[in-house]
């Protein structure tokens, strides 16, 4: 949270918020490294951790990218810093 606090300090935000292209992006490059891993017999996990002040301006889409990105080696969390509602 300090990391946070120190660096808020020295960011711009602005909207709107959006997050389906971030999520399909990591979905498709979780999707290509894994297939060349899965050729060298290597496992690999992908944890995506988004830290956001704002609303979801794309839920729906936000919904059927996370639907999506369930069918790979990867977990997403979400983190709501803040009073937006």
């Amino acid at each position: 949270m300090q990391a946070y606090k120190d660096s808020v300090t020295n960011v711009l935000f602005s909207g709107p918020t959006l997050f389906s292209p971030l999520i399909q992006y990591v979905t498709t490059k979780v999707t290509t490294d894994n297939q060349l891993k899965q050729q060298q017999r290597q496992h690999m996990y992908t944890i995506l951790l988004i830290i956001t002040d704002g609303v979801i301006n794309d839920l729906e889409e936000t919904k059927a990218a996370i639907i999506q990105a369930s069918k790979q080696p990867l977990s997403i969390i979400i983190i709501g810093v803040g009073n937006a509602v």
